[in-house]
């Protein structure tokens, strides 16, 4: 399939890979930088959310290594947050803006939300059982959420899924916005 074969009504997608970071009096692009964020978050967001773990494996030779393989959570929420400050002055005093700082506050009610439910949890434990859960203590007596705890995990799916509504905000401003896209020569 050639770039011929589809039709997008008379705009031309550019293709990040024919840009280069600056032009003939090396000027800053930002339409470049948005476009490799934006790529960066679609990715991102398109993999299963899976919490980050170490694997051990051993190569030909029979030598041991430790792999990491990192959060596709925390991954798609810093990609978004990327793109969404690659793209601040396109959303400045928008009603995208608007939506997004909504979201935002909204993901500020989640941690209270979990963290409040991480407290009561704890002060529901009998004597024992807070013994058996010492690792939770810190974060109680600091009021922040235990990062292996399933408060947090869960905390951490919520935040995706606000993040994937900030993501479409973004979406919405880009395909609201003429510059990114140039039109092509229609010829009959």
């Amino acid at each position: 399939m050639t770039e011929d074969d589809f039709d997008f009504g008379g705009i031309e997608i550019a293709d990040p890979e024919t840009f280069s970071y600056g032009s003939k009096d090396n000027t800053f692009n930002h339409s470049v930088l948005v476009m490799r964020a934006y790529q960066k978050a679609q990715d991102a967001l398109s993999k299963e959310k899976i919490e980050g773990f170490w694997d051990t494996k051993r190569d030909n030779l029979g030598n041991i290594f430790n792999i990491y393989h990192p959060d596709t959570r925390r991954e798609a929420i810093e990609t978004v947050k990327t793109l969404k400050n690659c793209m601040m002055a396109d959303i400045q005093d928008t009603e995208y803006e608007e939506e997004i700082n909504k979201l935002l506050e909204e993901i500020n009610e989640l941690y209270k939300t979990y963290l409040e439910m991480q407290k009561e949890w704890w002060e529901s434990l009998r004597v024992q059982e807070r013994e058996s859960n010492k690792l939770f203590k810190p974060y109680i007596s600091a009021e922040k959420l235990y990062e292996k705890g399933t408060f947090y995990q869960d905390y951490l799916y919520a935040v995706v899924e606000v993040y994937r509504k900030i993501f479409e905000q973004l979406e919405l401003c880009l395909a609201n916005h003429k510059r990114y896209y140039k039109r092509s020569k229609v010829t009959a």
